[in-house]
């Protein structure tokens, strides 16, 4: 891990820790789980102990993943552990709803961080963090080599999910040719490659389509910015969380003439989530940072509270139009 910031207790802490609760990030995606649950059964072959928590609901199409039906979710209070470790949060309030329901246990034991976002802040009292992995699932079989320890398939599956989804099957920009060489050392670990594919990229059904259609036949497009909106209560009047429609961004994105494609998401409760893509032109991540939110050049998302769609749209729509005509300048 030649370009990761690795703080000084943090390898010590997992190798001597018997016991740990592992936590992944709010509205939990392919490879935090996928990352949260490589460690809980890391965990678990070696003789220790490991729970794994989630701020949200598990959603059905993560159920895949090794082990996945056993993550407990917020409020659930966790009992004494030797370590806390957050897998792919970009910042301490992604897993802000565990740890409002264990303040006494945030305090006592030691947060481990372990993310590959270049805005985290580096919170926790211990840190493993590189920008440079295209996954933390990418991030963690590099933490597990230096550490010595066996992978087993199911850790191997695990690992692979991860890194499959966030590099959108190895073409995102910040897939490199060690992304590559992880994913076929996990291959030859066990990983079972079309399973896993499948898993990560074959996850609508048919009762989902109607709303990908009416999301689709709201899109907008112009000088490069191509937008729509899903809203909670039309998905939720189909029978179908929000969380189980993930990927429409990405659908947006894969058209030739978008620069950033952008999803607002209309909660009922009033928040409208933002989730930007871009084809490497225009850095969304510090787009999203203006409502404090964050990721990477080429994905990013942040939510925006007290707000009306058409507020929340205007001004998200106007910082990306400004961006991308910076970019078409430089």
């Amino acid at each position: 891990m030649p370009t990761a910031r690795i703080s000084a207790g943090a390898l010590p802490l997992l190798s001597r820790a018997q016991k740990i609760a592992v936590i992944c990030h709010a509205n939990p995606d392919a490879d935090c789980v996928g990352g949260m649950m490589a460690l809980v059964n890391q965990f678990r072959d070696m003789g220790r102990t490991a729970t794994a928590v989630s701020p949200d609901p598990m959603p059905e199409i993560l159920r895949h993943v090794p082990g996945a039906s056993g993550i407990v979710v917020a409020p659930f209070r966790v009992g004494m552990v030797d370590a806390l470790v957050s897998v792919d949060a970009a910042a301490a309030e992604r897993i802000e709803p565990v740890a409002s329901s264990n303040r006494d246990l945030f305090g006592a034991v030691p947060l481990l961080n372990i993310d590959h976002h270049a805005s985290n802040p580096g919170f926790g009292a211990e840190q493993i963090i590189d920008p440079s992995a295209a996954s933390v699932c990418e991030l963690l079989f590099s933490v597990f080599l230096d550490l010595k320890w066996d992978i087993s398939p199911v850790v191997a599956r695990c690992l692979l999910t991860g890194v499959i989804s966030d590099t959108r099957g190895f073409r995102t920009l910040n897939t490199t040719a060690h992304s590559l060489k992880v994913a076929g050392d996990l291959i030859e670990r066990g990983a079972p490659l079309t399973a896993v594919s499948d898993s990560v990229h074959k996850y609508r059904r048919a009762n989902q389509l109607p709303v990908w259609a009416d999301v689709l036949a709201r899109s907008r497009h112009e000088n490069g910015l191509l937008w729509s909106h899903l809203r909670e209560d039309e998905a939720l009047q189909r029978g179908i969380p929000l969380a189980e429609l993930d990927g429409i961004v990405g659908f947006l994105a894969d058209t030739r003439d978008a620069s950033v494609a952008v999803l607002f998401t209309v909660h009922t409760d009033g928040r409208v989530r933002v989730s930007l893509r871009s084809d490497g032109s225009v850095d969304v991540s510090a787009i999203a940072a203006k409502w404090g939110g964050g990721g990477h050049r080429p994905a990013a998302g942040c939510t925006i509270k007290s707000t009306t769609f058409e507020s929340a749209s205007a001004d998200v729509l106007g910082a990306v139009t400004s961006a991308i005509q910076d970019s078409t300048k430089a």
